[in-house]
């Protein structure tokens, strides 16, 4: 969350009022330390080459070379293969340990040796090539600017997911994690852009998000106040065995030294746990959980999930987290009705996915462990051939809107169908197996009646388009449209698709040049841009917010404080209204009215180093320095580089009278910010004389005046008085 207006950065404002200060580190997840080593058992030749199998396919996803305290006790799937060596075999194959891995030679596209290399953007000016050398694989910018022809060329060193759904790249820029523009799309065979600001050279990359790699990898030390740093060093790749199971270095040390114990110490079987903690296991991934509520990767199975995550809430399934099955399932009567049902009641996690005529027989199979064929009262109305399609007609497939690509031939194209999760009686599922299986039948009977069948499913699908395009749900909208059109070519249709990815185009567009004309000042033109952004989505969050601070920028603050308090009506969920209510209120001397807005701001979205920082600043204008200094240390928790939040925790500490600890954060402040800023050199002189420390707070107040710019003269006259009375 960012709550600052465009022009003045609450940090730098705090600078000019009140010296500030960063941060105490909190060294997460630390455990005991031993060398994750592997060993195998001796077998038959069935067991030997299972051996050779876990251990190419694992060597691109562990790498434990270091101490424990380094994965915080994960061990990696190698070591697991020691004892469970078949079952390791099996999961190595399936969708879960593919979720994150380094790109191999014989399993990445062919595309890439070919002349389908060469990938044109939306952006006429940008085009990208994706190459295979001996070094490796490759993405290369190509942007033709009025200064010639630029390029920039990055390593291909992660990718997620495999076939038969997409594949997304990324690049590593020192110990910093970023994602390439380029996808491949294994349905459609092809390449696709992802969403990229033009504005942004170099080679289009976005940062990486923390909560993205932990749902695609079960172990990387994450680099604390940083949005995508993490060191590379024992990454374990892939959601592997100890996502489910929790750490498995107690139960690899207990069965070693136990080798005769057949019970499965020292380790979580996730079946035992009660049925929502069980199903959390898969939710900390499959759920709108999305926003942390403490470090990346402390979450443990069979802990409550809250207590790891916030779970956002969705108007809409566009809205939603790429994966949240459990949401719509818990709508299901089958769910509510049920005291066991899981989501492993339907899916094995330890077995590779099948090809989706065989998900859906699998998934049809476990709905006749609960219900008797003679359940459905539509079943003997229904042609044989298509009796048995549980799934096809109660849980049907869709694309879901949320991930998506540009190709060659069309925008915004979700590659992948994803089954419905809310089980239900769907009419439109049934017309849709029947339509299907009706078209492939000989005889004018059968094609009659599968001509009806696209009728109705061709203008429910046309009125869905309608619906969603009149609430400015231009994605959804295009996802009916298209669904329409699968069944009836009209070109009136045709015209509406192409009119509401127009819409979602320009707000994409102006998003960026709002964006980029706020970082250049324009702010009145950013406000024109921001208002057309409204005009064709009047509910989208993020532009009322930005548009809020443009205006609290321009002094109107009344249309300010309307666009800030509109956030929070289109997206609960959206901190960034709040955080700036708290900081216009804070300016304004109302200093109780903005804690309470950084109160519900945190509500929205915890641990946001930003927002405490300005929280504690408000708690010290009130001189109620405990929960300042209580702000200011959960500030530097979550970001240890915050030098402003170590220095005015300085503060805070030295007012109730903890000299050390306001001596400890001070040279905190200063040593992060390289004994360049005299403000915080002087709060350390501060807190050592208030220590009766004299002579070495004279000679920091000396070397802090030594680094005041000449035009300061009002620190500087400052910074003079305080070394007299050290003198003194």
């Amino acid at each position: 969350m960012s709550n600052e207006s465009p022009s003045a950065n609450p940090q730098h404002s705090h600078a000019r009022a009140v010296r500030r200060t960063v941060n105490s580190v909190v060294c997460l997840l630390l455990l005991s330390s031993l060398a994750a080593g592997c060993w195998f058992w001796s077998g038959s030749e069935k067991q030997r080459k299972l051996d050779v199998t876990i251990a190419s396919t694992t060597s691109s996803h562990t790498e434990l070379t270091g101490p424990l305290e380094k994965t915080s006790g994960y061990v990696g799937p190698e070591a697991c293969a020691a004892c469970h060596r078949e079952r390791v075999a099996e999961f190595i194959q399936t969708k879960h340990f593919l979720a994150c891995r380094e790109p191999q030679a014989d399993k990445m596209p062919r595309a890439f040796l070919t002349e389908q290399g060469r990938v044109p953007s939306r952006e006429p000016q940008i085009e990208f090539e994706m190459t295979q050398t001996q070094e490796g694989f490759f993405q290369t910018a190509i942007q033709s600017t009025s200064g010639g022809v630029r390029s920039s060329t990055s390593r291909i060193d992660l990718q997620y997911g495999s076939p038969p759904n997409d594949e997304v790249y990324f690049s590593w820029k020192g110990d910093f994690l970023y994602e390439l523009p380029v996808a491949w799309l294994h349905p459609q065979q092809e390449w696709g852009i992802s969403t990229f600001n033009p504005d942004s050279g170099g080679d289009f990359s976005r940062p990486m998000s923390v909560r993205c790699l932990e749902c695609h990898t079960t172990w990387m030390e994450h680099l604390p106040g940083t949005q995508n740093g993490f060191k590379r060093d024992h990454a374990i790749l892939g959601v592997t065995c100890e996502r489910c199971h929790g750490p498995a270095q107690p139960h690899v040390d207990f069965h070693r030294m136990h080798p005769d114990e057949q019970s499965g110490a020292e380790i979580l079987h996730p079946g035992r746990l009660s049925r929502e903690r069980l199903i959390e296991v898969c939710t900390q991934c499959h759920s709108n959980a999305i926003k942390h509520r403490g470090p990346a990767y402390s979450y443990r199975p069979g802990q409550l999930l809250d207590e790891s995550y916030k779970t956002t809430s969705s108007r809409y399934p566009e809205e939603n987290h790429v994966a949240n099955q459990i949401q719509s399932l818990r709508e299901s009567k089958c769910f509510q009705q049920s005291d066991s049902m899981t989501c492993i009641t339907c899916h094995d996690p330890h077995h590779s996915s099948a090809a989706a005529p065989e998900i859906e027989a699998q998934a049809s199979h476990s709905c006749t462990t609960c219900h008797q064929e003679t359940a459905c009262h539509a079943r003997p109305q229904l042609p044989t051939g298509v009796q048995h399609q549980c799934v096809a007609c109660h849980m049907p497939a869709h694309r879901k809107i949320q991930v998506y690509f540009d190709t060659t031939k069309d925008t915004y194209v979700a590659p992948v169908m994803a089954y419905e999760h809310q089980i239900r009686i769907d009419p439109m599922a049934t017309q849709t197996v029947l339509w299907e299986w009706h078209k492939k039948q000989p005889g004018d009977e059968n094609a009659l009646l599968a001509k009806s069948l696209a009728n109705s499913l061709y203008q429910h699908w046309n009125d869905e388009g309608d619906r969603r395009r009149q609430n400015s749900r231009h994605l959804a909208a295009a996802d009916a449209y298209r669904e329409a059109l699968r069944f009836q070519s009209d070109p009136d249709v045709e015209s509406k698709l192409k009119a509401v990815l127009a819409d979602r185009s320009t707000i994409d567009v102006q998003s960026m040049v709002a964006a980029r004309q706020i970082r250049q000042q324009q702010y009145r033109d950013a406000a024109i841009t921001l208002e057309k952004i409204l005009l064709l989505k009047p509910d989208q969050a993020q532009a009322h917010g930005k548009l809020g601070a443009v205006y609290a920028t321009l002094g109107q603050k009344t249309r300010a404080v309307e666009h800030l308090e509109a956030v929070r009506q289109c997206d609960p969920d959206d901190a960034y209204g709040e955080g700036m209510l708290g900081w216009l209120a804070y300016n304004d001397g109302q200093y109780a009215s903005a804690i309470e807005h950084y109160q519900q701001a945190d509500e929205m979205e915890p641990f946001k180093a930003k927002l405490h920082f300005q929280w504690g600043l408000a708690c010290m204008k009130m001189e109620s320095w405990k929960s300042a200094s209580d702000q200011f240390r959960l500030a530097v928790t979550i970001d240890p580089r915050h030098a402003d939040a170590s220095d005015a925790l300085s503060q805070s500490l030295q007012k109730q009278g903890d000299f050390d600890g306001a001596i400890q954060s001070a040279r905190r402040a200063v040593m992060l910010t390289e004994r360049k800023r005299p403000e915080f050199l002087l709060q350390l002189a501060e807190s050592l004389a208030d220590n009766r420390q004299l002579a070495e707070a004279q000679q920091v107040a000396v070397e802090s005046l030594n680094v005041t710019r000449p035009n300061d003269a009002e620190l500087m006259l400052r910074i003079r008085r305080r070394l007299q009375e050290y003198q003194k």
